[in-house]
């Protein structure tokens, strides 16, 4: 999400007034897979991002739908545990796509067919590809120094204000901190409330060949956590190009993980 407000200009000191909400709602909703609504809002000086995730389609078959169960990536099988079906294809093997594994379709000594929903668990090793890219120019907000604060009295609900009126500044970092008064061991419905705003001005930083290095590194170590949090990795490869505005990074791993895809199919009787 920070990413790829970022790259529409959204970070730490951007004007409110300037940024299109609507766009970057669009645009979340677009460039990350798996969100199904976003909306943007702000309080204050403070930008808020709510994201509703898409809820995986849970297929709505009968128990007794056939089925077989085919490989989901090009792959060599490296165990399978087997449930219900028939095996096509045994460890060690190798696997094309779509390849069928497990075979739902069973055929007796008398020559009866029967058909069932194949289910089994399928590990495979198989290769992902990935491309990462930081930039050398990075906007960046940072401090000029000058704070101001401000303080309330919190009293039923209330805010009455302790303070004079502080100066207000058009981009700044906003912390509330808020403590309860007590006496003796009974906490008061009463507290101070403080605002401390730090004013921002908006920079362009030129990143180092170190600070890259680590931005990219940064990058890859966000994109196994989350991309390839459910398998595991056995190599990686990476390839580095360079140009003036950015590094990129184009990564071949070998992975291995759960690599059956229930694929149903459907028998037709001829009439008698």
């Amino acid at each position: 999400l920070l990413q790829v407000l970022s790259a529409e200009g959204v970070y730490i000191g951007t004007y409110i007034p300037d940024i299109d909400m609507l766009h970057c709602e669009r645009t979340i909703r677009k460039k990350i897979p798996g969100i199904a609504w976003c909306g943007i809002r702000h309080t204050g000086s403070r930008l808020i991002v709510e994201i509703a995730e898409e809820t995986p389609h849970i297929p709505m078959h009968h128990s007794r739908t056939p089925c077989n169960i085919i490989a989901a990536e090009n792959a060599q099988i490296t165990s399978i545990t087997l449930y219900v079906g028939q095996l096509r294809r045994f460890p060690g093997d190798g696997v094309a796509k779509g390849d069928m594994i497990v075979s739902g379709t069973y055929e007796n000594a008398d020559g009866i067919t029967t058909f069932h929903r194949a289910y089994a668990s399928i590990t495979g090793i198989y290769t992902k590809e990935a491309e990462l890219t930081v930039y050398r120019e990075q906007k960046s907000a940072v401090p000029t120094g000058k704070v101001s604060r401000r303080k309330w009295l919190r009293l039923f609900g209330m805010k009455l204000p302790l303070s004079l009126p502080a100066e207000r500044y058009e981009a700044a970092r906003r912390e509330h901190a808020e403590v309860p008064l007590s006496f003796l061991q009974w906490k008061l419905p009463v507290s101070i409330l403080t605002e401390t705003e730090t004013e921002l001005s908006e920079t362009v930083v030129t990143r180092t060949p170190e600070e890259l290095q680590l931005a990219l590194q940064s990058e890859i170590v966000r994109y196994e956590q989350n991309i390839l949090s459910d398998v595991t990795i056995h190599d990686r490869a990476m390839d580095l190009e360079e140009s003036e505005e950015a590094l990129t990074c184009h990564l071949r791993y070998t992975v291995e993980g759960e690599i059956g895809e229930e694929a149903d199919f459907y028998v037709r009787f001829a009439p008698e």
